[in-house]
């Protein structure tokens, strides 16, 4: 049996085109709007969505309660990030995983499967950007952390400040569009060793928490679609999904200044407040499950994706520094992969 996702369920109820809205990602926060007010707006719409469908989808009143508390809890957590309230943030971030473990967490205390990235799209070559022409030094440079240990978390969207991420993407093309804002880039290739090895086949290291949500209401009946199974386990693995979205939807907040704003002031923003739920979600990874290596998502810097596919995908990776090492080498992590220069570019005419 396959079950019905909701974009299916609003396809076949006439096409709403007001409630097939509801389902893109990412959210985009105008320059002046609050991110709680905007996110609260596509959460409950879409919770209203679930329970106007549930029936179709196979959903009971457990499970859309459940949706709803989940909805609630992470609206009032970012109120409180909104306020600098960080710590009890936290604290509710904590509870919000803690209300959904049941769902989400398998008795092993492991993610679901239906969670991770599956195996088969781990078994390909990653790419990475560093800026500048990089031709004529050492490969040892590919094997340089992306970030030193301090620094600002308005960086990167997944790194919390002091723990910086190895971030690769699916695709040359991806990479490109991360970096369009630099002058020149050299492009290394990662290859995983674990995949060119049989007897490292099993390795628990490369279980990858999947938020590569799609965009698009096509991509969106591709990724919710639960695997053939008996019936039972289909609606568990396609409310899992479901469940999963509103998280997913608070990851990939975008704010965009009006065009007259200067544009470097949306470069150089100190805090970044879409930035800390994706960074608490790191932060939780990293202490109740290290068995997670990292974060499959999709990127939110070209605006006209075909995101149906994999294509536009990147992994933020977790690093493990030495508390008494001096450098910004990472070896556990990159000595995972067979690296090897891959190109350099000139992007000021992307």
């Amino acid at each position: 049996m396959e079950t019905m996702s909701i974009y299916e369920a609003v396809k076949n109820n006439g096409d709403s085109e007001e409630e097939l809205k509801i389902l893109e990602l990412p959210v985009y926060i105008k320059e002046g709007d609050k991110m709680s007010t905007i996110l609260s707006s596509k959460l409950m719409a879409y919770s209203s969505l679930i329970q106007k469908y549930a029936s179709t989808l196979g959903f009971d009143g457990k499970q859309t309660s459940l949706l709803n508390q989940c909805v609630e809890q992470i609206i009032s957590l970012v109120k409180k990030i909104e306020e600098a309230e960080f710590d009890n943030a936290y604290s509710g971030f904590i509870s919000l995983f803690n209300l959904l473990g049941k769902v989400l967490i398998n008795n092993k205390g492991q993610f679901k499967s239906i969670l991770l990235v599956p195996e088969k799209e781990l078994e390909t070559n990653l790419f990475r950007a560093r800026g500048g022409n990089l031709t004529d030094k050492p490969i040892s440079e590919a094997y340089h952390a992306p970030l030193s240990k301090n620094y600002n978390c308005n960086t990167c969207r997944f790194s919390e400040s002091g723990y910086p991420m190895l971030y690769l993407s699916q695709t040359e093309e991806c990479l490109r569009y991360e970096f369009k804002d630099a002058d020149e880039i050299t492009i290394y290739m990662y290859e995983p060793k674990k995949y060119c090895n049989n007897d490292v086949k099993n390795d628990p290291d490369w279980q990858i928490l999947d938020l590569a949500h799609p965009y698009s209401r096509q991509a969106y009946e591709i990724w919710t679609k639960a695997p053939k199974n008996d019936e039972v386990n289909v609606i568990k693995n396609s409310f899992i999904r479901h469940l999963f979205w509103p998280i997913i939807a608070t990851c990939y907040c975008n704010y965009h200044l009006s065009p007259s704003s200067d544009e470097l002031a949306q470069k150089e923003r100190v805090y970044k407040v879409e930035y800390v739920f994706p960074q608490f979600l790191s932060r939780y990874l990293r202490s109740h499950h290290p068995y997670v290596s990292g974060i499959r998502y999709f990127t939110v810097r070209n605006k006209n994706l075909d995101s149906t596919s994999l294509y536009w995908t990147n992994y933020a990776l977790f690093t493990d520094f030495s508390n008494s090492g001096d450098d910004d080498y990472d070896f556990k992590l990159l000595t995972k992969f067979y690296i090897k220069f891959h190109n350099h570019e000139n992007l000021s005419k992307l």
